[in-house]
């Protein structure tokens, strides 16, 4: 209702916590796991139509027997 959208980010995110641990303010003892990023959506784009298309499932497992 307030025209936000989120992107949850679980790759990898080390250099998150190498490069932007300070400017983030997180803590010593603590790192990053997942980001999530929230803003404005642009009301000119539907997020079905311009999401990335998904590789096709044979692409990405491998079967060993």
């Amino acid at each position: 209702s307030l025209g936000l959208g989120a992107h949850l980010y679980a790759g990898p995110v080390s250099h998150v916590n190498a490069q932007y641990r300070e400017n983030l303010g997180i803590p010593d003892g603590y790192d990053a796991e997942i980001i999530l990023c929230v803003g404005y959506v642009d009301p000119e784009v539907d997020a079905v139509s311009s999401a990335s298309v998904r590789n096709p499932l044979a692409d990405m497992v491998n079967y060993v027997e």
